[in-house]
């Protein structure tokens, strides 16, 4: 078994509830033991490739690609080739501080990936803006109940209004650079850079650049079905 290096980017010290992020690499070669979460995990793959080991059998995951892993699902992780097998993962709600686990859930729900069409709905309809792409990744048709993951594309030029929501958000960069704005600062976040904003808190955004920007986001809890966004003066 190998240790998987792993860097926390929200947590409780941020003020989290329902979110848990963290940037994971597992060395070539390297393997962890089964084992189970009292949380759903989402994860989107940064680089490298490696083997999702469930009761639902083996998923080979590379660069570009999602998977969920449902609450008390058992699951091994083993990174393959020749490079480091890097991923965000996203645990909602924040794991117990005891060290319980989900042994309890003993139903071995499947794990699945891949990447969706954004969906048609009043949550994203909100936010429909020119020059602004939403690629939905994992969300309640995966079977997610606490979180969702999605890819988010920005034109230059692309503005965001300020706005809050009633649940919590990550962004991880992956692509170009972006503006971002809450009441309290602005700060440019380039590859490698998260954000976080809690509930309640306005942010917006803004590509000031001359190419497209793209990051990770997620979200936790689920958006509710309406009054998903409030606009600052809206």
């Amino acid at each position: 078994m190998s240790e998987v290096n792993r860097v926390v980017q929200v947590s409780r010290a941020h003020g989290a509830v329902h979110t848990a992020l963290a940037t994971c690499e597992l060395m070539p070669g390297g393997w962890t033991a089964a084992h189970a979460h009292d949380a759903e995990e989402l994860v989107f793959v940064l680089g490298g490739r490696g083997m999702l080991t469930s009761g639902e059998g083996v998923l080979t995951l590379a660069a570009g690609e999602a998977a969920f892993v449902p609450l008390g699902c058992p699951h091994a992780w083993r990174a393959e080739g020749d490079e480091p097998w890097r991923w965000v993962e996203l645990h909602s709600p924040q794991p117990r501080t005891s060290a319980a686990t989900a042994a309890e859930h003993a139903d071995l729900m499947p794990v699945r990936a891949g990447a969706w069409a954004a969906r048609d709905d009043e949550a994203f309809a909100a936010l429909a803006v020119e020059g602004i792409a939403i690629t939905m990744l994992i969300d309640e048709r995966q079977r997610a109940s606490l979180a969702q993951m999605f890819l988010v594309d920005y034109a230059p030029g692309a503005v965001l209004a300020p706005h809050d929501h009633p649940f919590e958000e990550t962004f991880s960069v992956l692509d170009g650079e972006v503006v971002y704005r809450t009441e309290a600062a602005e700060r440019v976040l380039r590859v490698g850079d998260v954000a976080y904003a809690g509930v309640g808190c306005v942010h917006g955004f803004e590509n000031r650049s001359s190419r497209p920007v793209r990051w990770l986001e997620t979200r936790a809890p689920q958006p509710p079905r309406h009054h998903a966004n409030r606009f600052v003066g809206a």
